[in-house]
C-alpha cells in the first residue's frame, strides 16, 4: 500500500480465499492519497497472479480524542506545588542510575502491540486460580495469534487491539506451553470501546485491571517505531521511575501503584504524576545549540513532552526511562536507525536531554490523588 505516492505497507497475500491484511502506520492527519497494488503480478498462457482489493479501512488514534493521552496540554495549566521537589527527585533518580535516563525498545523492555483483524480466530487464555472471575470471562476469547511473543522480561506484557471491534486487552505475565499451545497469564484487562476511553482501566469493567502498575494502559503512553521514524509523537508518553524511591499512593490517570512504591515524602512521585515542559521553552532552539545538541529522538520525544506530557505509568527495579515499542511485532529491528547508531541511554540518545527544565502538572479540579502525604 501507498501513501501520497510512497510504499509504506506490504503484507504477504495468501492463494484461493479471502485474506486480511494490515498493519501499523504513522502519518501526519489530513488528506491523504491511498493505492493498492499487488508488488509482484506474473502472467503466463497457463498462470495468472491477481488480487481483489474489496475495501481499505484506516484506523485514527487509539483513545479518546478530548482524553489526557490525545489532548494537546493548555498553556496555563497549573503546576504542582511539589513541582520542583518531584523534578529534583527525578534528576536524582537519573543521576544515580548507571546508564542514567533509558529507552525500553529491546525484548527485554519493550512492549509488543499486535493488531488483529476481526477474523482473527480467538483462544482462551488461562489465569491463576485466583484470578478474578470476572478477568477470567474476559479472556475466554482473545483473538491472540499463535506466533504472538510476549516480551523477554520479568513481566512478560504483551498489548492486543482489534480496531473493528474496537476492543483492546493488557497481559502481564503472559506465556503459551509449548506442549499444549495453551496460553497463560498472571493479570491483565479487556477495555470494549476503546476509542472512547482516556487511556487508563475503568469501572466498568474495573479499574484495578491492566498489565501496568499502575492500570494505565500499556498502549497508552508507548512510543511507537512509525512515530518515532516520522519524527512526531502526537500523544502523551510513558516514564518509568524507580521503585524503592517511589511514592506510596498514586494520582490520576493512574488507579493503583506497585507494592514497592512506600516513600512518604513530597519529593517521591506517585505514579500518574504528569510531567511537562513549559509551553515558553524553545525546545527546537535548544537542540540546536552547540552546548547541548540534542539527537533526532530526543528532540521527538522533548516536543511531545511538552505538548501532551509525561505520565508516570510504571516503577522498575534500578532503571528510569521511557517505553518504546518491541520490534518484535514488526519483523526487523528499526532501533539502530531511530537511534542514529547511539546507546538507548543518557550517554547515547538521551545525552543533553534537559530534564532540570521540567514541571509537573497539579491534578485537575475533581481528580486527586490517593494515600498521598500532600496532595493538591
Amino acid at each position: 500500500m501507498a501513501i501520497d505516492g510512497i510504499d509504506r505497507l506490504t503484507t504477504p497475500v495468501s492463494t484461493g480465499g479471502y485474506f486480511e491484511g494490515g498493519g501499523v502506520l504513522s502519518i501526519p492527519a489530513g488528506a491523504h492519497n491511498v493505492s493498492v497494488r499487488l508488488a509482484n503480478p506474473y502472467q503466463a498462457l497457463t498462470c495468472e497472479r491477481a488480487a481483489t482489493v474489496d475495501s481499505v479501512t484506516i484506523v485514527g488514534q487509539p483513545f479518546s480524542p478530548t482524553g489526557w493521552r490525545n489532548a494537546r496540554l493548555k498553556k496555563n495549566a497549573p503546576i504542582s506545588r511539589d513541582s520542583k521537589a518531584m523534578v529534583d527527585e527525578l534528576r536524582s533518580q537519573i543521576k544515580n542510575s548507571p546508564r542514567g535516563g533509558n529507552v525500553g525498545s529491546s525484548s527485554w523492555y519493550g512492549i509488543p502491540i499486535y493488531v488483529v483483524g476481526r477474523d482473527q480466530p480467538t483462544v482462551r487464555v488461562e489465569g491463576p486460580p485466583d484470578l478474578p472471575r470476572d478477568l477470567q470471562a474476559m479472556w475466554e476469547a482473545v483473538p491472540l495469534p499463535p506466533y504472538a511473543q510476549p516480551g523477554l522480561g520479568n513481566d512478560q506484557n504483551l498489548t492486543l487491539w482489534q480496531p473493528s471491534t474496537d476492543t483492546y486487552w493488557d497481559f502481564w505475565g503472559l506465556v503459551r506451553d509449548p506442549l499444549t499451545g495453551v496460553w497463560r497469564s498472571r493479570y491483565g484487562g479487556r477495555m470494549t470501546q476503546l476509542s472512547r476511553n482516556e487511556g487508563h482501566f475503568v469501572d466498568p469493567p474495573g479499574r484495578l485491571l491492566g498489565g501496568s502498575g499502575s492500570s494505565i494502559m500499556l498502549m497508552a503512553g508507548i512510543q511507537r517505531a512509525e512515530e518515532l521514524r516520522r519524527g512526531v509523537i502526537d500523544h502523551a508518553v510513558d516514564f518509568i521511575t524507580v521503585a524503592s524511591r517511589a511514592r506510596d499512593g498514586w494520582c490520576w490517570p493512574a488507579q493503583r501503584t506497585d507494592p514497592g512504591a512506600r516513600r512518604r515524602s513530597r519529593a517521591a512521585i506517585p505514579s500518574g504524576a504528569r510531567f511537562r515542559f513549559p509551553p515558553s521553552f524553545d525546545i527546537k532552539a535548544y537542540a540546536q545549540d552547540p552546548r547541548h545538541p540534542l539527537s533526532r529522538y530526543a528532540l521527538t520525544v522533548a516536543l511531545a513532552v511538552q505538548r501532551y506530557g509525561m505520565v508516570v505509568r510504571d516503577v522498575s527495579t534500578d532503571s528510569p526511562g521511557f517505553v518504546a515499542e518491541d520490534p518484535v511485532t514488526l519483523g526487523h529491528d528499526p532501533y539502530p536507525e531511530i537511534f542514529e547508531g547511539q546507546a538507548p541511554n543518557s550517554s547515547g540518545v538521551l545525552r543533553n536531554f534537559p530534564w532540570r527544565r521540567l514541571q509537573v502538572l497539579a491534578q485537575p479540579p475533581g481528580r486527586g490523588c490517593t494515600s498521598d502525604p500532600d496532595p493538591d
